[in-house]
């Protein structure tokens, strides 16, 4: 909680700022087992968010003296995880 207090001394909007981490915060805690869930509030952690994407794309070639290529077809991937790192030691 020090640090959600930390950031309402920064923000503009404030309010807005502190309910989406209020609804993040407890989002996060639903999904957690009960006993992981004590623990963690417990102990100081640090919850970070990673998404990565990546792209794929296939071309024909069409004319070899102009480099023209046809698009044959796009792909996408998109993965995220949550990391909880314990802060206390």
């Amino acid at each position: 909680m020090k640090k959600v207090k930390s950031l309402k001394e920064v923000t503009f909007d404030e309010d807005e700022v502190l309910s989406d981490l209020e609804c993040l915060k407890n989002n996060l805690l639903s999904r957690l087992y009960p006993y992981i869930r004590m623990q963690v509030q417990k102990i100081g952690v640090t919850v970070i968010q990673n998404t990565y994407t990546g792209f794929d794309t296939e071309y024909e070639l069409q004319d070899p003296k102009k480099n023209l290529n046809k698009l044959l077809s796009v792909q996408i991937a998109t993965r995220c995880r949550t990391l909880i790192k314990n802060t206390s030691f």
